[in-house]
């Protein structure tokens, strides 16, 4: 999330899909007053997001080629993107 006119969160002014959205505590780049910007934008344009944190996890906890690669965090990510998409898709 930057102030920039083509920062990612923007593109939440516009979306029309429901929106999961999972950080690392241990993510410099996403600290709590940016995650509270991005609950903001989404609900001042109508989007539904879950967004959460993941204690102990660090940046990348997902990618699994990499030493950040945290199995806990990236097993609970894949489920709740599965329960996600699984009440989505019906």
């Amino acid at each position: 999330m930057t102030d920039q006119p083509d920062s990612p969160h923007l593109g939440l002014t516009t979306a029309t899909a429901r929106v999961l959205l999972r950080h690392a505590d241990g993510d410099a780049s996403m600290p709590p007053e940016h995650q509270q910007v991005i609950a903001e934008t989404a609900a001042e344009h109508g989007v539904a997001l879950d967004q959460g944190v993941y204690p102990g996890a660090p940046h990348g906890y997902s990618m699994a080629d990499t030493s950040m690669y945290d199995e806990q965090a990236a097993e609970r990510h894949a489920t709740e993107l599965r329960e996600l998409l699984d009440s989505t898709l019906r």
